[in-house]
């Protein structure tokens, strides 16, 4: 099974990156990648961010996905 991990937001709201704020002296987005590592069933783990986020998480060893649509999610009501 694979995971993916979404971690392109723009964290308008938060104020600063939310990926690289820390808690406890370790950025967010390791406590989420730790928690699929320990999940047996998940064999690959892959995230899913924008080209400014891609080359920091580049170092943290697995494979990443450019978002291509860095405007966000477009909703599109199902058809009637």
């Amino acid at each position: 099974m694979q995971a993916a991990i979404l971690a392109g937001g723009k964290s308008k709201r938060f104020g600063l990156n939310k990926l690289f704020y820390r808690i406890d002296g370790k950025p967010l987005i390791l406590y989420t990648i730790e928690r699929l590592l320990k999940v047996e069933r998940i064999d690959d783990i892959f995230l899913i961010t924008s080209k400014e986020n891609a080359e920091w998480l580049r170092h943290l060893g697995f494979e990443i996905l450019v978002d291509e649509f860095p405007a966000g999610l477009i909703y599109c009501p199902k058809p009637q």
